[in-house]
């Protein structure tokens, strides 16, 4: 039978910025022409995840960055990700805003509790937070991207086109030789995108660089890999 998803997470999830699902026919999307390029491959919308934060607490993130990205940020803050189910149920799809371009993001939890990830490569790095300025040379655009781990095989992929993205996960799924659990509402795309920053997060915590005003930045940080755990 196939592993379901689980509403615990592991003890680390306090660290992990949360999310609220929203209905299909909330807010309208960041980049609705990625959206409808999947929808034209049969990908079904199920939903919005929004960061589950403050006023307060979303000044105190956004405070920590230079003053011209601070509007961005605040905004993208209130809009949520849009997510889809594959056509077949074997993915989730997540379509977002990020630092001024499209992140595009197909997930499929295996029935192993391996995860298969697929990304839209970043055309450039993100803004960082001040507090990183000092250690910003250190950054490169690929290796930041990707948080590949035991457990968590990451693909990037050049390019918004969404046929070109989808057929490399399905790649990516055969070659995993295994099949995906089955991928059809939001709360179950909540708890993977939840777990999947659970990892991020202990990836911070083992070198020791979590701090609330940097969060935002670091989720996205390649260090030490910890073995990913399925919801």
């Amino acid at each position: 039978m196939p592993r379901s998803y689980s509403a615990s997470v592991a003890s680390a999830s306090d660290l992990v910025l949360d999310t609220t699902p929203v209905p299909v026919d909330g807010p309208p999307p960041y980049y609705p022409e990625v959206v409808a390029g999947f929808e034209a491959l049969g990908f079904r919308r199920v939903g919005g995840l929004r960061a589950d934060l403050t006023d307060a607490e979303v000044e105190d993130l956004v405070g920590g960055y230079a003053p011209g990205v601070q509007a961005d940020l605040r905004r993208s803050a209130r809009i949520p990700e849009t997510v889809l189910a594959a056509p077949d149920a074997s993915a989730f799809l997540g379509v977002d805003w990020f630092y001024g371009q499209p992140s595009v993001r197909l997930r499929s939890l295996l029935v192993d509790g391996r995860l298969v990830e697929t990304q839209r490569a970043w055309d450039r790095m993100p803004d960082h937070p001040l507090a990183l300025a000092p250690y910003a040379a250190r950054f490169r655009l690929r290796p930041e991207q990707d948080r590949s781990a035991p457990g968590r095989v990451v693909t990037l992929v050049e390019g918004d086109d969404p046929g070109l993205l989808w057929s490399a996960h399905q790649e990516g799924l055969a070659r995993s030789e295994e099949t995906p659990v089955v991928h059809r509402t939001i709360h179950q795309a909540q708890a993977l995108w939840r777990q999947c920053l659970v990892h991020e997060m202990r990836i911070q915590v083992r070198a020791g660089r979590l701090g609330v005003r940097v969060a935002w930045w670091l989720r996205y940080a390649r260090w030490v890999r910890p073995r990913f755990e399925a919801p």
